[in-house]
């Protein structure tokens, strides 16, 4: 199964530049680079939205391409027998899980750091599914949840790729182009909370309103 960890830029990148440490041949270096190249032209036109209409139809229209190239990308890396387990070890050996930007608006940065944190804690969720032993339940429930967020999920690193694409760029973007993708990315990550929400199981409802904090700390996020 191709999981978050294929499709990650900072993780794709690092896997295919060989500084993730997975000691890689050098053909499958420059396939994984062909690949990861292929990505970034995918996200370039979203480098240039202005609303987050725009954003979401070209991160939509998109998103079955990301996922094709990132069954490709865990197929090269399976015919060398790596395992989505060891994106996880080499990931917490090289840094930080999330790759964090700030925004120059303080107070969509603020926004955005919220939107980063929500990636935290799911990226963190499915790390643990690649490495904890889980009974037959439990590995069936994960399975819907992460298969029902992976579409949103997938689009938001689209849109994030995008906005770190286009913050190192020269001039820079625009204020409209950062507010339309940090927008449609908080969009994206509020729609991957809302199936842990639907799914969490807190007994009968006596109509109170469960916080969101409450939901990610029952499912370990």
């Amino acid at each position: 199964m191709t999981t978050i960890f294929d499709h990650r830029p900072e993780i794709a990148t690092a896997v295919a530049d060989g500084s993730l440490g997975l000691g890689l041949p050098d053909s499958a270096l420059a396939s994984l680079r062909r690949i990861n190249d292929k990505v970034e032209a995918l996200t370039t036109p979203l480098t240039q939205v202005t609303s987050c209409s725009e954003a979401e139809a070209l991160a939509t229209a998109s998103e079955s391409e990301y996922r094709r190239l990132g069954e490709e990308w865990v197929g090269t890396l399976r015919n060398l027998d790596v395992s989505p387990a060891d994106y996880a070890v080499a990931e917490r050996e090289n840094g930080p899980l999330v790759q964090r930007i700030a925004l120059p608006d303080k107070g969509e940065n603020e926004d955005w750091q919220g939107v980063l944190d929500s990636e935290e804690g799911y990226v963190a969720w499915t790390e643990r599914q690649l490495i904890e032993e889980q009974n037959d339940t439990e590995r069936q429930r994960n399975e819907i949840l992460a298969e029902k967020t992976r579409g949103p999920f997938l689009r938001y690193l689209l849109v994030k790729r995008a906005l770190v694409s286009a913050m190192a760029s020269e001039p820079g973007p625009t204020s409209q182009t950062i507010s339309a993708l940090a927008e449609y990315a908080d969009m994206c990550m509020t729609e991957v909370e809302d199936v842990f929400l639907a799914s969490a199981d807190y007994g009968e409802d006596d109509g109170e309103r469960v916080s969101l904090e409450d939901v990610r700390a029952n499912l370990g996020l």
